[in-house]
């Protein structure tokens, strides 16, 4: 069903603290959202003011399209069409500047969906629902909760070093320092913006981001309902734990990311890892794996600026996946046979992972995958893997319930331990959640390098074949016009 009911612009809180009083908000499409001057005055108000924080996150800019491309393309696994459309050719070549409206495009639309989640926040307690009406409240409130959680989560990852920066050592500080870098998150994240006021905020740090990250999906945990599976394009409890248990992976807060991943994957009995992961993104309904989708619909969707449209060889296809991916799926992985193949009149292999429900309209009739059933076994082996103790049993059962899917003989393989289990476990992500917007983030957090490997005959199309961690373009530039509006923003570190 139709769900994103559209309303005039407003000026808003995020508008101001990305774009002052320019001209360029002017030319923004407009806002699904109530104004916050007292409009959601009852649980209906607020019911449509959380569509609209949906509607947020179906922007182009954000995971319409453009967030998990550029967590995508300058990572390790992906090469350039030599003639292409001229699409986040600078990401690819890791020449992003402080004026890339793509970046822009990224932070104007996730304070966007902040500002939409923090004006129903804010006017929840101005009114009592009827007691027939608490649940629906309740869970109107947790969502909100949990999308302000995901929007900082997703720009603390683009602007933000990760939260264990410093740790790798004095390289770290001495290459990237910004404020200070003491492995613990002490140095710039984001703002965390909690209200919905005009104002210009300066940087929290990223610990601080990360606690009040925690601290909204902790709140939101016990106010959402368990739905089925079926419903994953909207939020519930299920949701909130697998975001917890990645944000927890993120800050290496291993022992709570293992146990909310296990959470998820023993109580989530709806969950299932299908047999066939070619439905992962083209089936009429969600996955039985997906946990939290961006739903569009035939109607409903970003047409050409359609993630799907960038990789489908009906599209653009502007990214094509390196024979070195291609060559890491074992033999006989389904996997690699469902997610990529070489459409007739071809030669090169494209993807066919997010190809969409409709032929039509290659790519676009698409959801966008958030977090799903794989990543949480993959989430759960790792934080068992990397604890102070190991649990190298664990980590390897974790393992190979995801290897197992791809290739069952291949599970019998999984006898690594050690840091030998550790790298089996990052590769699975690699393969496993590849053009889902998680390659450069896994490359970071992890402090490893960007290694593109392009055997010929083959050409990588790009001077870049290696990005040495630490190295300041790993993360975005805060956008020049967010920095020419805000007097207590200070850049990222090289830029």
């Amino acid at each position: 069903m139709k769900r994103i009911v559209k309303f005039g612009a407003i000026f808003t809180l995020a508008t101001a603290l990305l774009l002052g009083c320019s001209e360029d908000f002017l030319q923004l499409e407009p806002t699904t959202s109530l104004s916050s001057n007292g409009a959601i005055a009852n649980v209906a108000d607020a019911q449509t003011a959380l569509w609209g924080v949906y509607d947020g996150l179906q922007a182009a800019a954000y995971y319409g399209r453009n967030f998990l491309l550029m967590a995508d393309v300058p990572g390790d696994a992906l090469k350039l069409k030599p003639a292409n459309s001229g699409r986040f050719i600078a990401q690819f070549n890791w020449i992003t500047d402080r004026n890339n409206g793509d970046v822009a495009g990224m932070w104007n639309r996730a304070y966007l969906t902040i500002d939409r989640a923090n004006n129903i926040l804010n006017n929840l307690p101005n009114f009592t629902p009827p007691a027939s009406q608490l649940n629906q409240y309740n869970q109107i409130k947790g969502e909100a909760l949990f999308l302000r959680a995901l929007a900082h989560f997703d720009l603390v990852r683009f602007f933000a070093m990760p939260y264990t920066y410093g740790k790798g050592g004095t390289t770290d500080v001495a290459n990237l320092a910004a404020g200070t870098a003491d492995g613990n998150g002490g140095h710039l994240g984001v703002p965390y913006m909690k209200t919905s006021i005009i104002s210009q905020p300066a940087r929290n740090t990223v610990k601080e981001v990360y606690d009040n990250i925690i601290a909204d999906l902790t709140e939101a945990i016990p106010l959402l309902n368990v739905w089925s599976g079926s419903n994953a394009t909207r939020v519930n409890n299920f949701a909130a734990r697998a975001l917890l248990a990645k944000v927890y992976l993120y800050k290496e807060d291993f022992t709570n990311a293992a146990i909310q991943a296990d959470l998820v994957i023993t109580n989530g009995t709806s969950y299932s890892l299908p047999a066939n992961p070619g439905t992962l993104t083209t089936g009429a309904n969600p996955s039985s794996e997906a946990i939290f989708e961006v739903w569009f619909n035939d109607t409903d969707n970003n047409a050409t600026d359609q993630l799907g449209y960038m990789y489908h060889h009906g599209g653009y296809a502007d990214y094509w996946p390196l024979n070195n991916l291609l060559n890491s799926y074992p033999v006989g992985d389904t996997r690699r046979a469902n997610w990529f193949y070489t459409p007739a009149g071809f030669t090169q292999v494209h993807s066919n992972k997010l190809i969409g429900r409709n032929s039509t309209k290659p790519g676009q009739e698409v959801n966008t995958p958030v977090l799903r059933l794989a990543e949480m076994y993959l989430i759960a082996a790792e934080a068992y893997a990397r604890m102070a103790t190991p649990n190298t049993t664990l980590a390897q059962d974790r393992l190979k319930v995801v290897v197992a899917r791809g290739l069952a003989a291949e599970a019998a393989n999984i006898t690594q331990t050690g840091q030998a289990l550790i790298d089996r476990i990052w590769f699975e992500r690699r393969i496993e959640l590849v053009l889902e917007g998680n390659n450069l983030f896994d490359l970071v957090r992890t402090r490893r390098d960007v290694v593109r490997v392009a055997p010929a005959p083959e050409n990588l199309n790009s001077a870049v074949s290696t990005v040495t961690y630490p190295d300041y373009r790993m993360v975005y530039p805060i956008p020049q016009r967010e920095m020419d509006s805000n007097k207590n923003m200070v850049q990222n570190s090289g830029y």
